[in-house]
């Protein structure tokens, strides 16, 4: 037990460096276009749009250790399965200020297909979380009426915290996470 304790520290530890590399990255990047001339609001959307890190979400849940396993979850996965992956990806999404909308039309085996499928294979410009910016993604853009469960009331919401970014620099200080 011990052992796990120490290697989910060292994990996170591991993921809280990659998120601060990844803001101080971001700062370095803004700052020398200000220098250039650059007003801030329009160099921030210039490394947002043209110059952050592209990857996929699976590859920033991974880096940030919210999920560990490797390709698609089978359809016929039992449920207990399904509802952990489910949880996984949508707690490691707020962890990086992406929040889920419109999924009350899909039951957890379609929710969790769509997720692996289409969220998590996404290629993204990586961002790092901020108390300013949250990424919505609306898993029902046709704006269905059917409802098969009754989720988006308890899925995570942002709180105006940031997860990897509080306001310590300490390797070994407590995460803060909001979701």
């Amino acid at each position: 037990m011990r052992s796990e304790m120490l290697s989910a520290e060292a994990r996170e530890r591991k993921a809280r460096r990659w998120m601060r590399d990844h803001s101080r990255r971001r700062t370095r990047f803004i700052q020398i276009y200000m220098a250039n001339g650059m007003d801030e609001f329009a160099a921030m959307v210039r490394y947002d749009s043209e110059d952050a890190v592209m990857m996929t979400q699976r590859k920033v849940l991974e880096r940030i250790g919210a999920i560990t396993w490797i390709g698609s979850t089978a359809l016929d996965a039992p449920a207990s399965v399904v509802a952990q992956r489910i949880s996984d990806i949508v707690r490691g999404l707020a962890r990086v200020n992406v929040f889920l909308t419109g999924t009350d039309h899909l039951n957890d085996a379609e929710f969790l297909h769509r997720l692996e499928n289409h969220v998590l294979a996404d290629k993204i410009r990586f961002v790092p979380p901020n108390a300013s910016m949250n990424e919505w993604i609306d898993m029902n853009p046709h704006h269905s009426k059917v409802k098969a469960m009754n989720r988006d009331k308890h899925l995570p919401r942002p709180s105006g915290g940031v997860p990897y970014l509080h306001q310590t620099d300490d390797e070994d200080a407590p995460l803060n996470l909001t979701a």
